[in-house]
């Protein structure tokens, strides 16, 4: 089965508030980068939209960034209901 990723909607919107969290917490891009076992140009690339990032690498960032999952989803959530003709979900 394929790992799933976001939409591009989705995904630009969440790499949006990683970025956010990220810097909040005081965190480079090279230090997440380490925690994925990713170098900091991989992380440039999923916060500039250029890759795409998997449900399990946005859980693992989560974890790195103590950022409750719940709260992230709300925001998703507001996102969809603006997106929801489109699949939440798409296959790689």
């Amino acid at each position: 089965m394929p790992e799933k990723t976001f939409p591009k909607e989705i995904e630009c919107q969440i790499a949006k508030l990683l970025i956010r969290f990220r810097e909040k917490k005081g965190i480079s891009q090279e230090y997440l980068g380490t925690q994925l076992g990713m170098n900091q140009s991989s992380i440039a690339k999923i916060e500039g939209g250029r890759r795409k990032l998997t449900l399990t690498e946005f859980l693992i960032i989560c974890n790195v960034l103590d950022v409750d999952f719940q709260e992230i989803a709300n925001e998703l959530e507001k996102i969809y209901q603006i997106t929801k003709s489109k699949s939440f979900w798409t296959d790689v």
